[in-house]
């Protein structure tokens, strides 16, 4: 499907724009907003691997893979089969951007978009010149216990 181009589809995508545009600064949060983001980050504290953004040819334009340094074998990913020296693309049809803020730009977006039933999520990887698809089921875990009450004080025996 070809995108119109003519002066009155542009005139509506400009005023759309407009209208669109945030209020605030990026990266400004309401006090509501950061409350639910730190209760969601509590949910999903780790990605479970380690890496750098890496540039990828001149033909992916601003995409960039995260080449694998690390990985927890305890972490939501090990299971998946992610393995160190991996060049990960995408993760659930998501690539990964210049100036995306590499794995914790990646936990940020899975924050917002898990939820606390686990689904299945597909990585595509980039290892020894082959590409190859991994799966991993990632949602959510539970609301850590406040302090001080008896379910967080049996966690810490």
């Amino acid at each position: 499907m070809a995108v119109p181009t003519d002066e009155g589809a542009v005139a509506v995508g400009r005023r759309l724009a407009r209208e669109l545009a945030p209020t605030r600064e990026p990266g400004s949060l309401s006090y509501w907003e950061m409350y639910a983001s730190r209760a969601l980050r509590e949910r999903f504290p780790e990605v479970g691997f380690e890496g750098t953004p890496e540039e990828l040819p001149a033909s992916a334009g601003e995409r960039v893979g995260l080449r694998v340094t690390a990985v927890d074998g305890g972490g939501p990913l090990a299971a998946s089969g992610l393995r160190v020296g991996d060049l990960l693309l995408e993760l659930g049809g998501e690539p990964f951007f210049r100036g995306d803020g590499g794995v914790a730009g990646l936990r940020a977006w899975l924050v917002r978009e898990l939820r606390s039933e686990p689904a299945p999520y597909a990585l595509e990887v980039l290892r020894d010149g082959a590409s190859i698809r991994l799966s991993a089921r990632l949602g959510l875990g539970p609301y850590p216990a406040p302090a001080g009450s008896p379910a967080a004080e049996g966690s810490e025996r």
